[in-house]
């Protein structure tokens, strides 16, 4: 199976041709349409240059268990 059959509308894909990620929303003229995952103005690619992506968990870059909300009472501990 090759990775354009793998990739669903709403899936993330790497557009190798320019090395960004995302977010499939169409298939069309033969062309794989994405949308950058911040949005955006959307740009299609050739299927031969899109492949997907797993998405990573976001564990941030604190020091944490990566189960707090960001707020700063987090960060002091209990309140």
């Amino acid at each position: 199976m090759s990775g354009v059959e793998r990739l669903r509308i709403g899936s993330l894909a790497r557009d190798t041709s320019r090395d960004v990620v995302g977010r499939v929303t169409a298939f069309q003229s033969g062309r794989v349409w994405l949308r950058p995952q911040e949005g955006g103005r959307e740009w299609d690619v050739r299927p031969d240059q899109v492949e997907p992506v797993t998405p990573q968990p976001n564990h941030g870059t604190g020091t944490g268990t990566g189960t707090g909300t960001g707020t700063k009472a987090d960060a002091d501990g209990p309140a």
